[in-house]
């Protein structure tokens, strides 16, 4: 007969209930590890989803920032890009302007006094009307900008549609300009003109003399100013290391020991003001004067140089006149008061008459 032994049937059901048990913990620690894996990976989705949006939005700035800057380059080549142009700030119309800063564009003209030495007083203030062509800042509707009265609109304050641009603590003036909207965000700009300020780092010889004034740029007198200090010396080592307002703080000897005193100098004075010397009225460059002193006599008494007209001599195209021939070729500064150099006068005095002579057009 068999016997089945209880202690060998007991100790096999602990071991398989010991193998179901351990399987359930994995099963638990398996679905916990996998939770942790989704909710990280949720996480992270939601991090990269924000990441995505906020690099779109730099992108878009980005772009919106750079077509600004292309608009008002492009603005600034139309309206200023003839040589015939004429550039003011706003605080020429007005002493109280909302905003002095702001760059207006007028078309030149001229009364050709020159040549018309004897014509009456021009109409200056009609001109000054009749000739303006826009301000060089952004706004939703371009065509007001062509009013000269625009520039006296006072910009609303705390209004999130007019952006600034320039402020009193960066750049030492203020400056706001409307936003364009456009299809994604909006976009302003505004042009401010550095070539009406003082400049700063002027090079040249550290002392003044008669044919330093003739051939370098005249330095700034900064004795009166309220944010920058009068250098003694190194002015032609100053030209090479400030180049910016930011490095004029740094600068001791010229430099307002308050830091932000420096910087608001920037409605005044700068560190890059560039300039041609062109004709305003007829366009093109100036005739430098200082050639004609500098070339020989030979070089100056020929009417062209290869194929280029000598500027110095009569006939001169845009001159608007004719030099008469006591000049020997030269072309006159001035239309002459008389052909002839020399005007005769002869007083009667009854029985005696007495005769001068005066020398009125004569070459100098």
């Amino acid at each position: 007969m068999n016997f089945i032994n209880p202690i060998v049937v007991t100790l096999n059901t602990q071991t398989r209930f010991k193998r179901r048990g351990f399987a359930l913990i994995v099963t638990l620690s398996l679905m916990i590890l996998l939770t942790v894996i989704a909710v990280g990976l949720l996480t992270l989705s939601s991090i990269s989803l924000r990441s995505s949006a906020s690099g779109e939005a730099s992108a878009r700035a980005y772009a919106n920032a750079r077509l600004a800057v292309m608009m008002a380059v492009g603005e600034l080549q139309k309206e200023a890009g003839d040589d015939r142009r004429i550039t003011a700030d706003a605080s020429i119309l007005s002493e109280s302007s909302p905003q002095p800063n702001l760059t207006g564009v007028w078309a030149s003209w001229s009364t050709n006094s020159v040549a018309k030495t004897d014509q009456a007083a021009p109409d200056y203030v009609t001109q000054k009307t009749q000739l303006f062509r826009s301000w060089l800042v952004s706004s939703p509707l371009p065509e007001a900008l062509r009013k000269r009265e625009w520039a006296e609109t006072k910009p609303p304050a705390n209004d999130p549609k007019w952006i600034s641009l320039f402020s009193l603590k960066r750049n030492g003036f203020d400056l706001v300009a409307q936003s364009v909207p456009l299809p994604l965000g909006g976009m302003a700009w505004a042009v401010s003109q550095e070539n009406t300020k003082a400049k700063i780092n002027v090079a040249g010889p550290e002392t003044d003399s008669a044919n330093a004034a003739l051939q370098v740029q005249r330095r700034p007198s900064l004795a009166l100013s309220t944010t920058l200090k009068q250098p003694t010396s190194g002015w032609n080592q100053r030209a090479n290391r400030v180049l910016s307002l930011n490095q004029a703080s740094l600068d001791s000897a010229l430099a307002n020991p308050d830091r932000a005193v420096t910087l608001r100098s920037g409605a005044a004075y700068t560190t890059h003001a560039q300039g041609l010397l062109t004709n305003a009225v007829k366009g093109g460059l100036k005739t430098d004067l200082s050639l004609g002193f500098e070339m020989s006599d030979a070089d100056f008494a020929k009417s062209s140089w290869d194929s280029t007209p000598n500027p110095f001599r009569s006939p001169k195209a845009d001159a608007g006149f004719t030099s008469p021939a006591s000049y020997k070729g030269q072309q006159a500064l001035f239309l002459p008061l008389a052909d002839n150099p020399i005007v005769s006068s002869k007083i009667q005095y009854g029985f005696a008459s007495l005769s001068f002579r005066f020398y009125v057009g004569a070459v100098p």
